[in-house]
């Protein structure tokens, strides 16, 4: 007992230098905010035996609009991750973490690449509305809860979220506009001009088809996979704008999904800022990890790491 102890504070002073690269001077501030969320939320849990995993949903955005690489950059990106040369891969090592590659949506198939799950609901989204029809939506959202079932099973108590997709900034803004329509017109009216938006329904009434209307096959999965991680208290986390809008989504139709969402990169993008402001959540990482691929999120699976660490040592002065 003494060599385990020994060796988790060893873990914990390493997990305190790291996070300082990322938090600053704020590290145990961070830390400590993140491990109170945690241990509601793992109660009588060890960070040995903390399983993690990273997911990431690809799917192609308005390919029928302007559209020169025709998908072969985003199939080129999951490829790589696929073979695992990607950064993600290396930071997954690194926290013992599983990296899951599902294509729910890319314009390209990828059927016959090794290491990447084809779940195809539709070759890349519509420019326009809808985005997808109602159909192929409920289907991509039913991947992402078959996917958080999976991992439930396997134990997985922690997953960082991850996308790949061409245009999948369009998406996420559209989506995060319309669950917050409300509050953008009266900001536009307090500051002295009107914003009109598109009414394409109720989110809360009818999440299935608004993302239909105005989302896309990878938020859609992301969506299923949040709401049936966060029925089994795991913790998520997730980096940018576009999981930021599927966790938005979620936690607009389902309020208790958020005491077990962790946002891990704090960054200057006006959509992320207006999800983070919307969610009540300030990410802790400073540094701007934007690529999309989930790399932002499984260093935020290092922070949850560490905040498991200082819960134990805490534990254990008692």
């Amino acid at each position: 007992m003494c060599y385990e102890r020994r060796d988790g504070e060893e873990r914990l002073m390493q997990g305190m230098k790291l996070s300082r690269f990322f938090l600053g001077n704020n590290s145990s501030e961070g830390l400590i905010s993140v491990s109170e969320q945690l241990s509601k939320l793992f109660k009588g849990k060890n960070a040995n035996e903390l399983r993690k995993a990273v997911v990431i949903f690809c799917g192609d955005t308005a390919v029928d609009g302007v559209n020169q690489t025709q998908g072969k950059l985003s199939y080129k990106e999951a490829v790589v991750v696929s073979q695992g040369y990607a950064p993600i891969n290396a930071v997954a090592r690194h926290i013992n973490a599983p990296v899951y590659i599902i294509d729910v949506g890319l314009q390209q198939d990828v059927q016959t690449v090794s290491g990447i799950l084809s779940q195809k609901v539709i070759h890349g989204t519509h420019q326009g509305y809808p985005a997808m029809d109602k159909e192929v939506t409920g289907h991509a959202i039913a991947v992402g809860v078959s996917v958080g079932r999976s991992l439930v099973k396997d134990g997985v108590q922690a997953v960082g979220l991850g996308h790949i997709g061409e245009r999948a900034m369009l998406s996420a803004l559209s989506v995060t506009m319309t669950i917050l329509h409300e509050e953008l017109e009266q900001a536009s009216k307090q500051n002295g001009y009107q914003l009109q938006l598109k009414d394409v329904g109720d989110f809360r009434v009818d999440p299935i088809g608004v993302l239909a209307a105005v989302g896309s096959s990878e938020i859609a999965a992301l969506f299923g996979l949040i709401t049936e991680l966060a029925r089994n208290k795991v913790a998520i986390v997730f980096d940018d704008a576009v999981t930021g809008s599927a966790v938005l989504s979620a936690v607009n139709v389902y309020p208790n999904v958020r005491e077990c969402v962790f946002p891990s990169l704090n960054y200057e993008e006006p959509i992320h800022k207006m999800q983070m402001k919307a969610l009540h959540m300030e990410p802790c990482l400073h540094y701007p990890i934007t690529g999309g691929a989930g790399i932002g999120a499984a260093i935020g699976l290092i922070l949850l790491e560490q905040a498991m660490l200082l819960i134990d040592k805490e534990e254990v002065e008692k």
